[in-house]
Formats: structure tokens, sequence, C-alpha cells
């Protein structure tokens, strides 16, 4: 609600799915945007002497199909250098 009117409530879902390919080197992955086509912005206004309902919707549905691939696959920098280790700083020390 709003000093003027009220906004109605917005819904939408997204979804993706994906799967590795090229022995772990590469991603595939197929989303799709708003799958409802559900995002869609409602006011009304109602006031003294007006009243306005209006619908505003930002993009409809998109389908996303994407490639990844990893030209050094493996660990990650941070995944070899292992987790906790004083947090980044050269001997650890008490942070204030």
């Amino acid at each position: 609600r709003t000093t003027q009117g009220r906004s109605l409530a917005i819904t939408s879902m997204d979804l993706a799915v994906g799967r590795d390919v090229l022995k772990g080197r590469g991603t595939i992955t197929f989303s799709v945007r708003d799958v409802f086509n559900s995002r869609i912005r409602r006011s009304i206004v109602d006031v003294p002497d007006f009243y306005s309902e209006s619908e505003f919707q930002w993009r409809v549905r998109q389908f996303i199909l994407t490639f990844n691939y990893r030209l050094r696959p493996g660990k990650s920098r941070r995944d070899e250098r292992g987790r906790g280790e004083g947090g980044g700083m050269d001997g650890g020390g008490d942070m204030f």
C-alpha cells in the first residue's frame, strides 16, 4: 500500500539446467527467465476524482543457452592453498 494507492504482488520463476561436457572442460547451460511470463508490475491509484490501473512488464520470457570452456580444469588457486590459513594475512595476527 502507498499513500495514493497500492502495488500488487510480483511473482516470477527462473529455471536452469546444466551439464558438464568435454571430460569436464566445458559446461552447457540452458536457462529460462520468467518461466510463466508473469514478471509484471501492477499498480492501482485510487484517490478522490482520479482512478488509474497500470501494468509494466520489464522483459518477456527469455531462453538462454550458454557454453563455458575451462582452459585450466581442476582445482582453483584458493582450493590449492587451503581454507582458513590466516585469512590472507602473513603471520596471522589479531584483527582489531
